[in-house]
């Protein structure tokens, strides 16, 4: 996926690239957001004032080293702010973004992994929201430490360091068939 030349395109006015973007974007953000919020309506609302932004200044949107990262980081700043306004608004009250990764992100497709699988979660869910996060976007959306400290703005080595310790925490915690 070229998503660089796709993005091009689209600061051109190229309603095709634009549509080409949110079609290949939208199941990540989704997923993403379902992760953030756990609110569909919220999610997509998010997503598509994203969209609605980019389209409305394509025009002086920059070159960007990581379409992925870059959208990736946008999209969770306008969950972020509707999920302030609405908090302002006394809608709802949400003190912290609790990002949660469940048993069916870890389904593995063969039978057999399924015990390995229910491990994984249940020590993915021991650990702090900000590893839980890191981990999803790392080896779930393949992004690299670089781009999660964007998407996450904290600095690199924050992300390593958060990462690292996850990963020590899970294979310490791992117990072998």
């Amino acid at each position: 996926m070229d998503y660089e030349l796709w993005w091009s395109k689209l600061q051109e006015g190229d309603q095709e690239a634009f549509n080409h973007l949110f079609r290949v974007m939208y199941p990540e953000l989704k997923a993403y957001g379902m992760k953030v919020a756990q609110r569909e309506d919220l999610v997509k609302d998010a997503i598509q004032k994203l969209f609605v932004k980019i389209w409305e200044r394509k025009a002086r949107l920059g070159q960007v080293k990581s379409v992925k990262s870059y959208m990736m980081k946008a999209y969770r700043r306008t969950l972020i702010d509707l999920l302030t306004a609405e908090q302002k608004r006394g809608k709802q009250t949400l003190p912290s973004l609790p990002f949660q990764l469940s048993p069916e992100d870890l389904k593995i497709h063969q039978q057999d992994q399924q015990h390995r699988a229910e491990q994984l979660a249940e020590l993915l869910s021991k650990l702090p929201e900000k590893q839980r996060e890191i981990i999803y976007l790392r080896f779930y959306n393949q992004l690299s430490f670089l781009e999660i400290a964007e998407i996450l703005e904290v600095n690199y080595q924050t992300v390593r360091n958060y990462a690292s310790k996850a990963i020590r925490t899970l294979t310490d915690n791992w117990k072998p068939d």
